[in-house]
Formats: structure tokens, sequence, C-alpha cells
């Protein structure tokens, strides 16, 4: 595919228009244009989306197509910009399946409204000759646009904000981005190529369930492109891990089986979609940062948006035919990308924890040490000239490791800080990397073709009202109470990420035993104490058959890595991993 005849990422300003009535605003981003509903539209109060939410999703956009994420094929993505941007020349012909008669940009239009989308619906029963899909322009014009993106005002929390934005931008990119940059494999108006073979082989495992779609049923191209567009926005976020992290309990069933809510249940149960999601859709879209989404979205926070110019100039068209995508060889699923710094990619986690204060100085710096023992991180030489017990980190150390986690600094500035601690002899190296070891270390420095886990505490997605906090590790959860240190709780997950993943690539050793750790609902639960575990209500919900959650395994905080004793977890995660993995 050929680029923009223009600098191609484009990220405008808001600009105020009288184009798009009743969006009284639009800004442009990578090919894209958000509207933004202007205030006493339809007579009715409240419906305006705030610039800032504009903004908002557009700084989403910008995350999703990133060009420096790994694993982006230039070519594709800044061809499904092309297709959004409707820059393709007609008189060379539009990728198959694209309507040349749809005039303009890509249009994702926005609606400010309560949840369940009350004032919206409401207006729609009451204009009855209206499509539910949309609201027409004033005139005869065919805009190229997909279905809305809702600003809740009330009765949605950050998670449910964050999926309605990825969940209609990745619908909006299904019908004029992918099938540009892949007109045959990515087509989601016709029934046929891999994309159509991977939603048919997920309805035959059951991991997709298009029961609540019958109704829509006609047999025709709509009805066939309305299921593919739900199957590839559901598995891209499945993909991503997202469903477990951002979806209201965690679940999407029944029309998404549970056992396929991560990388490694989608290998499994839906091989094709897992390889469709490797081959084609993660060239073009970048998993957004969740770090980036939860700051963006939390109570007061901003979008962080940085525009590039005031809005996309007008360019020449250019030819979004070119080199389809059959004519690529795509021998492996799995996409390798080397790391030349030899950083793992997953040791940025470890980084946000101690720049967000969830890990101590110590912790952090006892991390850091046994990367470098064991070969993972590989530091340059580097002479330690004093060793000062007083001596604290200094404050710029930890602000470089939280915007490292974040992409805004490079790994060398990074390595930097590392070499720091190792000169001021705050970290101490005790021995040097063996020949085997460093053979492991370049091993290790290629970038996972799984996400690895996200090591994120948050609040439970169900049984809130026995636990506090939560994490799970490759769709694994482990449940705490507010008792539990959050240094414990991430101590744990850590070990179970090892059982799990051994060689830290970010991949899981052994999908056969983490698909029944899914079949089988493996779970960890941890107290601080085994008497708070006794005297806990949970002991009814464990011997309640009717109420069986997970299987779980129970771990105490005040034996997990105790000092001068044997660390339990070692004993009770291995426990889960056989009795609902390796059993099973």
């Amino acid at each position: 595919p050929n680029v923009f005849a223009v600098e191609p990422y484009v990220s405008g300003s808001i600009i105020t228009s009288d184009e798009y009535y009743p969006w009284d605003r639009y800004i442009d981003v990578n090919g894209l244009r958000i509207l933004g509903v202007a205030e006493n539209t339809f007579g009715t109060d409240n419906v305006s989306v705030s610039d800032e939410f504009m903004e908002k999703i557009a700084r989403t956009v910008q995350l999703l197509l990133d060009p420096d994420a790994p694993g982006i094929d230039s070519d594709a993505q800044i061809a499904a910009m092309n297709g959004m941007a409707n820059n393709c020349s007609s008189d060379k012909g539009f990728p198959q399946g694209v309507d040349s008669n749809q005039f303009g940009p890509t249009l994702q239009r926005t609606f400010a409204d309560k949840s369940p989308s009350v004032i919206f619906h409401s207006w729609i029963e009451s204009e009855p000759d209206l499509d539910q899909m949309g609201i027409e322009f004033r005139n005869d014009a065919n805009p190229r646009w997909a279905d809305f993106v809702f600003q809740y005002t009330s009765g949605v929390q950050k998670n449910g904000q964050v999926t309605e934005i990825l969940e209609h931008l990745l619908h909006t990119f299904s019908h004029f981005a992918f099938p540009v940059a892949y007109p045959v494999d990515l087509n989601i108006q016709t029934s046929d190529g891999p994309l159509w073979e991977a939603m048919q082989e997920a309805i035959r495992n059951g991991v997709f369930n298009i029961s609540d779609y019958k109704e829509a049923d006609d047999g025709s191209n709509e009805y066939y492109a309305l299921l593919m567009q739900e199957y590839s926005y559901i598995l891209i976020y499945a993909e991503w891990n997202y469903i477990t992290k951002y979806v209201d309990g965690g679940s999407l069933a029944p029309e998404w089986a549970n056992n396929s809510r991560t990388p490694a249940g989608v290998a499994a149960n839906n091989p094709l979609g897992h390889e469709l999601y490797q081959n084609y859709f993660s060239k073009i879209v970048s998993k957004p940062s969740s770090r980036i989404l939860d700051t963006m979205f939390a109570m007061g926070g901003t979008s962080g948006y940085l525009t590039t110019s005031t809005e996309r100039e007008n360019i020449e068209p250019v030819d979004c035919t070119a080199e389809n995508s059959s004519s690529k060889n795509v021998e492996t699923t799995q996409e390798t990308v080397s790391n030349s710094s030899g950083i793992p990619p997953w040791i940025k986690n470890n980084a946000g924890w101690w720049a967000d204060d969830i890990i101590d100085d110590d912790s952090f710096i006892q991390g850091i040490q046994f990367l470098i023992k064991e070969g993972i991180l590989v530091i340059p030489q580097t002479t330690p000239e004093t060793i000062s017990d007083s001596m604290g980190i200094p404050s710029w150390i930890k602000n470089n490791a939280g915007w490292w986690a974040d992409g805004t600094i490079d790994d060398d500035s990074f390595i930097q800080g590392i070499q720091f601690l190792i000169k001021e002899g705050i970290i101490v190296i005790e021995q040097e990397q063996s020949e085997t070891e460093s053979q492991n270390t370049a091993e290790s420095a290629i970038a996972p073709t799984f996400e690895p886990p996200d090591m994120i505490i948050s609040t439970p997605p169900k049984l809130e009202e026995h636990f506090s906090k939560y994490i799970e590790i490759f769709g694994v959860p482990i449940y705490a109470t507010s008792h539990v240190t959050d240094a414990k709780l991430l101590h744990a997950a850590n070990v179970l990420a090892q059982y799990l993943d051994n060689d830290a690539d970010g991949v899981p050793d052994n999908l056969l035993v983490l698909n029944a750790l899914h079949l089988h609902d493996g779970a960890m639960t941890m107290f601080q104490t085994e008497w708070e575990y006794e005297n806990s209500d949970w002991l009814d919900v464990e011997d309640d058959p009717d109420d069986k959650y997970y299987n779980f395994t129970v771990l105490f905080e005040d034996e997990t890595y105790p000092i001068g004793a044997f660390d339990a977890s070692l004993e009770e995660i291995l426990h889960l991993v056989t009795q609902c993995g390796y059993a099973n």
C-alpha cells in the first residue's frame, strides 16, 4: 500500500463547523474524523459531548494506531488510515467491499447520555422514520460511519467507558480501515476469506454465540458484516486480555465463551482466530496501554492528547489496492520482534509499579538485582565506585522508571539509570552471567506473542463482598482481602507467572495446562492469616455447592515470602497449577 501524500499520522485540534449538523465540532486523527454533538440537539438538553471527551477518543485512536508499537506493519497501518481518510483513488479502483460512492473521511459520531442510553433511545422511538443506527444528515449525502460512541454521564464507571470507546472504534475500523489494509483477509462484506473462516470455527467450537443476532438474520451481506464486526471486536479484546480487565463481571458470556477470554484460551479454542489476530489485526492496531487508559478515564483524568496540526490537509488520492494481502508470505502465527537493548518488555511492569508506589524501593532493587544476576536484564559492564547504605535512590531514577514504563523515554535512558545505581553501590551484583545465562538472555529478548500479564491490582470483577483486591495472570485470578498487602499479592502473582511462563518470554509454556486451568476455573484466594480465613463468611461460599465460582486454593499473607522461613506461596500456587491444570 502507498502512503499519504503528506504526514499520515495527523492529530488535529478541535474545529467548529456546521458541515455535519447536528454535530458542531470535529477533530481529525489518523484518518478518522470524530464529531462532537451540539447542545440542545433535537430539543434535548445534556447530550453535548465535552471537548475533553472528544480528545480522549482521539488519544485512544493514537494508542491504537501507534506506528512504533511492536509487530506493526507500517504499510498495512498506513493503508488502513488511507481507508478511513477515504484517500483512495477512484480511477485506480477501490478495495473490494468498500463503497466508492460514500463521500468524505470516516466519521465517528458521539453522543452524551445516561446509561443505558435512555435519552438517545427515547428520541429514536419518537422518530420512527429513522434507522436506529444513525441520524441522517439534512441532505442526500451518503456518509461513511458505523455507530456511536457514548459519553456516559451516569451509570457507567471507568471500565465501562473504556470498553464503550474501544468497542465502537474497532467497529469503525472493521468497516473502513481493516478491509483496506487486507482486502481479502479482513473484509467483513463478503462471506469468504480468513476472517469468515475464523468466525465459523469460533461458532462451531462454542466460542462465539450468535443467537442474540438471529432476529437480524436475513441472509444478506449486511447481516454477515454485523457478525464479523462483532467477532472482530471481541477477538481483539480477548487477545488483549481486556475482557477480564474492562468488561463488567470480567465476562461476555454467553456471547463469548469464558474459556476464550485470554490469548491462551483463543489459541486453544479458536486457533484460526488466534492466527488471524497474529497475522493481520496485530499488524494494524496495537494494544493500548492499560496504564494510560486507567489514568485517562479515572475520575478527573485528562486525555493527554497532543496535536500535530490544526486539521487534515487536502491531499492527492492514492492507490489503496496495491499489494493484496494474499500475495504476502505469512509463514508463522507468532510474530517475533527483536529488542536490541536486551530488556524483555514485561520488565516495564516492575518499573511502573515502583513509579506508582505499588512496590517499595527495596523490592525494586531486589527485583533488578535478581534480573541482572539471572541474565534476564542485560546491563553494560559498570564498575561500582562507592557503596553507601545511607544513600537513597534519587527521584529522577524513579521518574525515569515511570516514563520508561509509559513509553515516554527509550530503553537506553532507563539503562543509564540502572548503571547509576550500580555505580553508586545501591545495586550490588554478586556474580557475573555465565555463557548459558547470556544465551538465555538473548532468547528472552524476543518480544512475546502473548501479551505479558499487566500485573496491575484492581477491584474484583466479582466476589467484591468478600475481597477488595484482584489480579490475574494469563486469565487465572487471584482474589485478596483488604488486609493483604499489595507487595505480598504481587509476589504471589509473580510466582504464578513463573509457574505458567518459566522462561519469562511472555508466552505460557504449556497451553494445555493453561486451558485446563481456565476450563476448571482455577483461582487463588489470599487472606492475611489463617484466623482471618476461618472467621470469614467466605467459608460459607466455599461449602455451598450451588455457589461455586472457582476451584480455589487458599494462601495466607503471613506464610508468603516470610523472613527466614519457607515461602508457602511456592507450594500452594503449585497445588493450584497441578490440581486444576496438569491433572486435567
